[in-house]
């Protein structure tokens, strides 16, 4: 009588997922060979591949949540923000920080997003950081800069 110990059974078992773990990445290997090239389009001029953060201009910066904000510095809202970037530096990408925004209201988003347009920056920032939580979500895609479908960055 061919009696099941312990050890056969788990040899048995670990060959079996060592077999599935090698036949699945060989599957995902054949998938990822399907799709050699990438599918990701750059923009063709350097200055629209780049964007100027906010972060480093903290000092100027004024907002309730700006720790950073140097009172003997002359000051700016984030909504004047995307204008000095353009008029300085001719770049019409920026990449604002959570707390350089005075607020996450529709309204004030709004008011962003034509100052955005004004500068030819499209009503998008090319990518900002915001934390994840509801109202800061909702800041995302109604700037545009994430979808509402797949909480994916935009570009």
């Amino acid at each position: 009588m061919n009696l099941l110990t312990r050890r056969v059974f788990l040899e048995k078992l670990f060959a079996f997922a060592a077999g599935n773990f090698i036949a699945s990445a060989a599957a995902l290997s054949a998938r990822a060979n399907d799709n050699a090239e990438p599918h990701i389009s750059f923009p063709i001029a350097p200055r629209d591949r780049i964007a100027i953060a906010s972060y480093p201009f903290r000092a100027y910066i004024e907002s309730p949540g700006n720790r950073d904000r140097n009172p003997s510095l002359p000051g700016m809202d984030l909504i004047q923000f995307p204008a000095e970037v353009v008029k300085k530096f001719g770049i019409h990408n920026i990449e604002p920080h959570s707390r350089h925004f005075r607020s996450l209201d529709p309204a004030y988003l709004a008011t962003f997003r034509e100052e955005l347009s004004k500068e030819e920056m499209g009503g998008n920032c090319r990518q900002y950081w915001l934390p994840k939580h509801s109202r800061a979500q909702s800041a995302r895609v109604e700037l545009g800069a994430e979808s509402a479908a797949d909480g994916r960055q935009s570009s």
